[in-house]
């Protein structure tokens, strides 16, 4: 996991409880029960879900994925608990689609 990743889940609580202050904290984009879900970083993270390499796409409601520069890492949440889950970039298929976020400094 990057740093940019350990720095953002250690100023949001740790891995138990970071997705939660990330997420959006009605049911628009999330099924239920949004476990955690109360955007207290201003995040108003969406559970968009991923587009497959074979085109389909998969989990939207349930599931957020995020690409991170540089490090070429990414991170999910899910619907039904609070956790930031990093995942290396060596276990998922770089064909697959995930979310990205600009950042302007």
């Amino acid at each position: 996991m990057g740093s940019d990743w350990s720095d953002l889940s250690d100023y949001l609580g740790g891995t138990s409880e970071a997705g939660g202050k990330m997420k959006e904290t009605s049911f628009t984009h999330w099924e239920s029960p949004d476990t955690g879900a109360t955007n207290k970083s201003g995040f108003t993270e969406v559970a968009a879900g991923l587009r497959a390499a074979d085109g389909t796409f998969l989990s939207a409601g349930q599931k957020a994925t995020w690409w991170s520069t540089g490090t070429e890492s990414d991170w999910s949440v899910f619907y039904n608990n609070s956790m930031f889950i990093p995942v290396p970039s060596d276990v998922e298929n770089k064909n697959n689609g995930y979310s990205i976020r600009y950042i302007k400094f």
